[in-house]
């Protein structure tokens, strides 16, 4: 009678329920022990349909130890064993061939051999180094995982596993250092540029600046950045038009902006790594004041009442027009000592101002028309501070100025110091010092008083 595949392991069971261990030590009795007995004293007896397993650990009270050959199995077939595959693996776990042809592994079977190749610092190894006699050493393993199937002569497969610890000898080596300054990612978004940094444990060795201004959370309040600074790193939100950015080919469709962050060396405060990030957006309104002393500005000129023709604006000096322009706005792009820019210095500030006009077309004399137009007015300013500028030379500022655009007002002459700007190639009214001019009413002469004769008291005398 056949059993089916469902009742073999409960027939194997019964079977074996009244079996015993015998145990046999050369010069000794016998001990029998029952299958409960050996199992717990740590001894495994497995059934499957083709054999009985036993398994038994090291040092048990009824084993002994004895020196016998070591057999191993042949790779090719012999005495009815023949091989069918061999693999490599690290840590118990096999690879597949293509991840050990990627980690540079290699396995070569030859007749009788096998010859196992891992490449100095491969992946799945370790480095590991130490100092002795003052010598910087370096060794490298590995723990290999082998695996080789092979037949017997009854068709059974069988497989032969074996884990060893693969070791280089110590290599000596020269240490180096390697700094890891911190170094902020970019991200440019509609209002600005976000920067990232993920915290690292050398992390400390680095200062984090703008320009030469330690970035804290009191500094960016001040400049008007937002800034987040947890346990896992930073967070730096910079707003357009905030202090430390460079605005670059700005025209009437799009400007650049860039924007630097410093790693300093906390000691020495060398600069160690730049992070810059540079990013488009697109022009609307704006003012520029660059550190050369150039002003760039970009506004709109229909507001106004009347409306002005962007085509016929200029300032001050009407030989400037603008150097770029559409249907409403206007681009004007000048050096801060040409165009008939004026200057003055209140607060501490040196103040730069031109306007930007429109003047309505006269009307021929035989033909006057009377109208209420005015003339459209536009002041522009660019205020560096004071200790900032150097015009030994050309005009130079270490740091950008702050522009502004309002409602054009009479010009105040009156200057806190007098300044001296080097004459230009063309002499304009920035080139030379404004006197304050006063104009009073005029003095009216005292009166002189003398008697005047009627026309009739003549002629009484004379007759």
């Amino acid at each position: 009678m056949a059993l089916s595949h469902t009742l073999r392991p409960l027939a194997y069971t019964q079977a074996s329920s009244g079996w015993q261990l015998m145990f046999l030590k050369e010069g000794q009795t016998s001990a029998e022990l029952s299958l409960d007995e050996a199992r717990e004293q740590g001894y495994r007896l497995h059934f499957t349909p083709g054999r009985v397993l036993l398994r038994m650990p090291y040092g048990k009270p009824l084993s002994h130890d004895s020196l016998v050959p070591i057999v191993t199995f042949p790779l090719s077939s012999h005495a009815g064993f023949e091989s069918k595959n061999i693999s490599i693996g690290v840590h118990g776990t096999l690879l597949d061939p293509q991840v050990t042809a990627d980690r540079g592994y290699s396995l070569s079977i030859g007749k009788g051999m096998v010859d196992i190749g891992i490449p100095y610092g491969a992946e799945g190894g370790h480095r590991q180094s130490f100092v002795l006699h003052n010598t910087y050493l370096e060794f490298y393993l590995i723990y290999l995982y082998y695996e080789c199937v092979f037949m017997d002569s009854f068709h059974t497969e069988n497989r032969h596993r074996h884990t060893k610890v693969l070791m280089t000898q110590s290599l000596p080596h020269v240490p180096i250092t390697i700094n890891h300054p911190p170094s902020f990612s970019g991200l440019c978004q509609e209002h600005g540029i976000v920067f990232k940094l993920a915290h690292e444990e050398f992390h400390h060795m680095w200062d984090i600046t703008i320009g030469n201004n330690l970035l804290t959370e009191q500094y960016a309040v001040r400049q008007g950045y937002l800034m987040a600074n947890d346990s896992q790193g930073i967070l730096l939100d910079v707003p357009l038009f905030t202090p430390g950015y460079l605005y670059e080919d700005i025209d009437l469709d799009q400007f650049f902006g860039t924007f630097e962050i410093l790693s300093r060396d906390a000691k020495t405060q060398e600069i160690q790594q730049h992070s810059v990030k540079r990013c488009p957006f697109p022009t609307t309104e704006l003012i520029v004041c660059s550190t050369g002393g150039v002003m760039t500005v970009v506004t709109s000129v229909v507001k106004s009442i009347p409306k002005a023709d962007p085509q016929r604006t200029t300032l001050l000096d009407t030989t400037c027009k603008p150097k770029e322009m559409d249907e409403t706005r206007v681009l004007f792009e000048f050096d801060l000592t040409t165009c008939g820019t004026r200057m003055k210095v209140k607060n501490d500030l040196m103040i730069f101002e031109n306007t930007i006009m429109f003047e309505q077309e006269p009307f021929p004399s035989h033909r006057p028309v009377i109208t209420r137009d005015t003339t459209f007015r536009l002041a522009v300013q660019c205020s560096y501070p004071v200790e900032a500028v150097n015009m030994d030379v050309a005009f130079a500022s270490s740091v950008p100025g702050r522009g502004s655009v309002g409602e054009a007002k009479p010009y105040e002459t009156a200057l806190a110091k007098p300044i001296m700007l080097p004459a230009p190639e063309v002499v304009t009214t920035a080139s030379v010092p404004i006197t304050p001019r006063i104009k009073t009413p005029p003095t009216q002469r005292s009166a002189k008083f003398m008697r005047v004769r009627s026309h009739h008291s003549a002629k009484r005398q004379s007759s």
